[in-house]
């Protein structure tokens, strides 16, 4: 069984850093804080809930948009607040 680190083939092995050069991940750049904050926003959940407090906006309520806002708002801070934390920890 031929290896590459079998003595007959020791002179054709190549070591991997000269041929293909060094074993990194290229890092990509953060994204901005608004985009990651809109990313967190666009969830079927939070845009049902805005359909359905600007209909009821519409309809001429007043408090059931506020509060059906207030809680699409602190579900996309919550969300966005996690991201925020587990980013550094997953780089």
């Amino acid at each position: 069984m031929r290896t590459p680190y079998s003595s007959d083939c020791a002179a054709a092995y190549i070591p991997g850093n000269s041929r293909d050069g060094p074993n990194e991940v290229e890092h990509q750049k953060p994204l901005p804080a608004w985009v990651r904050l809109w990313h967190c926003y666009l969830n079927p959940l939070n845009l049902l809930l805005t359909m359905l407090a600007a209909l009821s906006y519409l309809s001429g309520d007043a408090r059931s948009p506020l509060v059906v806002g207030l809680m699409v708002a602190l579900s996309t801070l919550w969300r966005f607040v996690a991201s925020s934390v587990s980013m550094p920890r997953a780089s």
